[in-house]
């Protein structure tokens, strides 16, 4: 629940005025598509390879477990790129008004 509360946060801080009421709908949104996702990533793995069958003991679910890791581990780096590029709006609305004063 902490990721619920921080993307609120931070959507309420960082949209514009007229649309921060939308703020948690789109972090539900986004959860939901996530779960769907994964939905169908897991449905993907099971057509496509032999790693899920019906018995827990026939499987490879180890495999899975892996490619999960490494789906893991490229978002986490594509969040390390996001917050790399990232530009706070307080911190431009500050640049803006200093430069304004001169």
């Amino acid at each position: 629940m902490s990721v619920f509360s921080t993307l609120v946060m931070f959507y309420y801080n960082e949209f514009p005025k007229s649309i921060k009421s939308t703020a948690a709908a789109m972090v539900a949104m986004i959860i939901g598509i996530a779960f769907y996702l994964g939905i169908a990533l897991v449905d993907l793995i099971r057509k496509t390879t032999g790693w899920l069958l019906d018995g827990i003991n026939d499987g490879r679910i180890d495999n899975v477990y892996w490619v999960l890791t490494i789906v893991g581990v490229v978002n986490f780096g594509y969040v390390l790129v996001c917050l790399w590029m990232y530009k706070n709006q307080n911190d431009e609305n500050k640049e803006l008004n200093s430069s304004n004063r001169c």
